[in-house]
């Protein structure tokens, strides 16, 4: 019920034209939402309409393809169901936790109302919601479905609720006893959580973070904002509190705009710190990523790569800030090493890549086959010699000569460790190993993604295209599969994603998918993309049911009495 009552509000807040000047739909969003989405569907229609993709007949397709007769009925009635299509659609979800009812979450969707009237005549047309009544409260009008959503109303806007709960039972300590959880009036704590969304204080409201406005002050095609304040009230439920870890996890912030450009979508992403945690990275950032250490990874076919730099003594400084240091250092005092060891051993400059990724189908089932290394750069081999002594006492290395390498009575696996005075290597074969240290081949990388990474902390590298072609070579005899699969080869390329180093209380990111037609925009290409993969699913499924039909019929007169 739930499901069609969602549909018939999404597809009246779907259907739009143009960007809002005012974002309405942020007063019913408390600051501590665990995260928040906007879509400027104004600006994307703009852009499928210039590729001559229609959002309306996409969108009238995609109801439909759920039930033909129901899905053209909602879609219809919800282009006059006194929704604003001027206005961007916002949504944003939930999280608490408390001693009696655990953790509760809410998803949430917004619309702007032009005409309520219209609104609440579309609401009980709905077959799925006859009977069920109307409610009127001082502020909202609303329609309860149950103990997991709720639709609510006021005469400028509407919000879809959907709501669930998860409780754990305990056990007694001194017993052994288990004790189911309390029971929690669900339709109750649904009822009270969106009061609270229609009687937020200016104060509480997501529009009162400044970045969240300025977020949106950005022209983009799609907005998300996240929180942690929302996870302070989960860390209340945890077993055990951790000093100081409220104050570290209050009011940090992240803000992202996406846009669909021609050949690529991007995403711009920022950091925003609380003062603790920004003295904290300031003290320890300013580390520059070194592309050196993918150079020589012995293939000419990188599928995926990944550049990390940091300092461990970041570790260290988190752990004095939680008070935690001590503590850990008496757990450790017994293995003979200690906290600092641990994190001096490292320099902080990581790379992982993958390589030759294929699928091997000699068995009669595709079996993914790669070349793979993770490289980590040893600073003190002191440090890391009393960390390394310890595995070797427990049998699961070997020291040979200062070179610790997997012990002869560890179970043979398909990996290759070797760990000396300037790295910490594990590889996929000593063959690939071998080559990696001889640099006796020069990796193929991608001569776009490394140009950025001068001075950056952090980068990722995903060559799609390529693992849709391993997975293509194995698909079958599936013709609708292999259409998909055709499809997605022609449109989708690489992904890659760059983190620059704090500074000023902020750390940036930026995100690409790159796509192979770089003149078309990227958000008609995943358009055509998915118009694609729904129409063979849809033939498959059809195909599948005349052949279960014909089954059936064959079973049945296999099954009739003989005359």
């Amino acid at each position: 019920m739930f499901r069609y009552a969602f549909v018939a509000l999404a597809a009246a807040m779907l259907i739009t034209s143009c960007k809002s000047k005012s974002p309405k739909q942020a007063n019913l969003i408390p600051k501590d939402a665990m995260a928040v989405f906007v879509v400027d569907q104004g600006a994307m229609a703009e852009k499928l309409k210039k590729g001559n993709v229609q959002l309306d007949a996409s969108i009238e397709k995609l109801f439909t393809m759920m039930d033909s007769v129901k899905g053209k009925k909602i879609f219809a009635e919800a282009q006059n169901a006194g929704v604003d299509f001027k206005e961007k659609m916002f949504g944003f979800m939930t999280q608490k936790g408390n001693p009696t009812t655990s953790q509760t979450t809410s998803f949430n969707l917004i619309a702007v109302l032009n005409d309520a009237k219209k609104f609440e005549a579309f609401l009980k047309a709905q077959e799925q919601l006859k009977g069920m009544d109307v409610k009127k409260e001082k502020n909202y009008s609303y329609i309860q479905m149950g103990n997991d959503g709720m639709i609510s109303w006021t005469s400028e806007l509407a919000m879809l609720t959907g709501f669930t709960v998860s409780q754990n039972g305990t056990y007694d300590k001194m017993t052994g006893e288990y004790k189911a959880p309390a029971t929690v009036n669900k339709d109750a704590e649904l009822k009270k959580l969106v009061e609270g969304f229609y009687n937020l204080k200016d104060a509480d409201k997501v529009s009162s973070v400044k970045y969240f406005a300025e977020m949106m002050n950005e022209k983009a095609d799609a907005y998300m904002f996240a929180s942690s304040t929302s996870t302070i009230n989960a860390l209340s439920m945890m077993p055990f509190q951790l000093p100081k870890l409220e104050e570290l996890m209050k009011d940090n912030y992240s803000t992202t705009t996406i846009n669909f450009e021609d050949g690529k979508a991007v995403a711009n992403a920022t950091y925003h710190f609380n003062d603790r945690i920004n003295a904290l990275m300031k003290q320890y950032s300013n580390s520059a990523i070194k592309t050196t250490m993918l150079e020589n990874f012995p293939s000419q076919n990188i599928n995926a790569a990944m550049l990390v730099s940091f300092k461990p003594e970041m570790v260290g400084g988190l752990m004095k800030e939680l008070e935690l240091e001590t503590l850990a250092n008496v757990g450790l005092s017994q293995m003979g090493i200690t906290m600092q060891d641990i994190y001096k051993c490292l320099n902080g400059n990581m790379a992982v890549a993958l390589g030759d990724f294929a699928m091997d189908t000699t068995r009669g089932f595709g079996i993914p086959t790669m070349k793979y290394l993770f490289n980590a750069e040893v600073a003190d081999k002191a440090s890391l010699d009393k960390i390394m002594g310890k595995a070797v006492e427990m049998q699961l290395v070997q020291n040979v000569g200062g070179v610790y390498t997997l012990s002869n009575k560890v179970t043979p696996t398909m990996m290759y460790l070797r760990i000396d005075g300037k790295n910490i290597i594990i590889a996929s074969d000593s063959n690939t190993y071998g080559q990696y240290i001889a640099k006796s081949i020069k990796a193929n990388l991608n001569k776009d993604f490394t140009a950025k990474l001068n001075g950056k902390s952090m980068a990722m590298y995903a060559n799609i295209n390529s693992f849709i072609s391993a997975f293509a070579g194995s698909v079958g005899n599936d013709a609708h599969f292999k259409i998909i699969m055709d499809k997605a080869l022609a449109t989708f390329n690489d992904a890659t994603m760059i983190a620059d180093n704090i500074a000023d209380g902020k750390l940036k990111s930026n995100g690409e998918l790159t796509f192979k037609n770089e003149k078309q925009n990227s958000l008609v290409s995943i358009a055509e993309f998915i118009k694609t993969t729904a129409e063979e699913m849809k033939k498959s499924d059809a195909e599948r049911s005349v052949k279960y039909k014909m089954m059936e019929n064959a079973i049945d007169k296999s099954a009739a009495p003989i005359n």
